[in-house]
């Protein structure tokens, strides 16, 4: 199964393990002993932005936000081990060596397990392309966003003076390419709003590569170009994090999503969009089963209600395979607290390829739906848009109006926001696993939060 939910034919260069004796593993640490960060100093390893979050939706800095020991990442290196990255949530090392290395670092005291989750890949053999039909002008105003947007009812925040102004926005997605010379984020280079972003799957800093499908996500959101499109909160702040490797489906993704998410929170984020979701993998002894879908057995989604509890809206797709026999939705579209995103057509009717719940423990998902059939997106490198298909889509369309709402009462918490959202749907006394509360209205939604004031 594809894990970039966005219908769209996608060409993809073959690649080769190399040197594949050297392995991914997840090395899980006992404690977090002979840290030099303290609890009490948050302004070490959190933004200030991060800790105003924290203060605001009164949530303390505890344990779990602590970063690894430094102490047990330097004897993990000495034993030869290279560490790509740190969980500070999970109190773990992603990390590549050889089949000697592991064995040493099983031995090591403060070792509580080590999972494979992946091969070393050549990170030069990632080129991904799509071929759709573009459209040179639009209409005034949203341009050809402006079906999309009136579904919503997202209209409704712009004429009130809220697009997103003062939200963060992280976009964890495949690849970025284009986003450093589209058009369409202009407005978002020059007044600062393009925020640095990061890579964690070649760890090179370099994300506009490897995949369109970030990029399109984000113009949902961010594309500022009037008579063209206009996304959801053209004037939040947005960084963009590459966590998926489109030269395999291995658990390490489910890692790199981890890491993302930890550095979203550590920056501030306010909303993490996150349009992949995971349940096969090259390796089919890894998979996971729909009984593993009950939102905490997945380590992504731990990780996206960790997020949440961090005062963090996470908004996922459903996914889409609601046209095949097993049609559920993936992880992390089935943790708990999140907001996880169907998909309608332009009409406002089910979108067949929506995957649906419930949950192996029961719960109604999704909570919401949104456009997701012929969505308008940018083109990446010219300044006209294109149609295409997928929940990928529905969920930015819920992240960039949920930034829009949530700047017109900063004071309210992430539960507010995403209570706000579900309650102003179509049918929220009657949820459904096909649409879940149904299609938002967002000027409902910010009646429903002024009342609260």
């Amino acid at each position: 199964m594809r894990v970039l939910f966005a219908v769209i034919f996608l060409a993809v260069t073959t690649s080769t393990i190399v040197d594949a004796q050297y392995n991914k593993y997840w090395l899980e640490l006992t404690d977090k002993s002979e840290s030099p960060y303290r609890i009490d100093q948050p302004q070490e390893f959190l933004s200030d932005k991060a800790i105003e979050r924290r203060l605001n939706q009164g949530i303390p800095v505890d344990i779990q936000d602590l970063p690894v020991s430094t102490a047990y990442e330097k004897e993990v290196k000495a034993l030869g081990a290279k560490i790509l990255y740190s969980s500070k949530w999970f109190n773990a090392l992603a990390i590549s060596c050889d089949e000697t290395v592991k064995n040493k670092l099983k031995n090591l005291p403060f070792v509580k397990s080590i999972r494979f989750v992946g091969y070393t890949i050549d990170k030069n053999k990632t080129i991904t392309k799509s071929g759709t039909q573009e459209f040179e002008s639009g209409t005034p105003g949203f341009g050809f966003g402006s079906q999309q947007m009136e579904l919503l009812n997202g209209q409704f925040l712009h004429e009130v003076g809220y697009h997103g102004e003062g939200k963060m926005v992280a976009v964890i997605d495949g690849g970025f390419i284009g986003l450093e010379r589209s058009v369409f984020f202009d407005s978002l280079r020059s007044q600062g709003l393009l925020l640095p972003s990061k890579d964690l799957v070649d760890v090179d800093g370099m994300v506009s590569k490897a995949s369109t499908h970030g990029t399109k996500v984000l113009s949902v959101m961010a594309a500022n170009k009037p008579g063209v499109l206009i996304g959801m909160a053209p004037k939040a702040a947005y960084v963009c994090i590459r966590t998926e490797d489109q030269r395999m489906e291995m658990p390490i993704e489910e890692c790199n999503w981890i890491a993302g998410a930890e550095y979203a929170d550590s920056i501030g984020a306010d909303i993490i969009n996150t349009s992949l979701g995971y349940s096969k993998y090259n390796d089919p002894s890894l998979d996971y089963s729909y009984l593993d879908m009950d939102g905490q057995t997945s380590m992504v989604s731990q990780a996206a209600d960790i997020a949440f509890s961090k005062g963090i809206l996470v908004v996922t797709s459903a996914g889409n395979s609601g046209t095949f026999d097993d049609g559920h939705i993936d992880a992390p579209g089935d943790a708990k607290n999140i907001l996880t995103v169907g998909a309608t057509n332009m009409d406002g009717s089910p979108a067949s390829f929506s995957s649906y719940g419930p949950t192996a423990d029961g719960r109604i998902k999704p909570e919401i739906v949104a456009p997701g059939r012929d969505v308008s997106v940018a083109s990446i490198y010219r300044a006209r848009v294109h149609s295409s298909s997928g929940t990928s889509y529905s969920a930015p369309m819920i992240s960039g109006l949920a930034a829009a709402l949530w700047s017109a009462f900063p004071e309210k918490s992430n539960i507010e926001i995403r209570d706000a959202i579900i309650q102003s749907a179509t049918h929220p006394g009657r949820m459904n696993n096909k649409t879940g509360a149904g299609l938002p209205d967002f000027q409902k939604a910010y009646y429903l939060l002024k009342k609260l004031k």
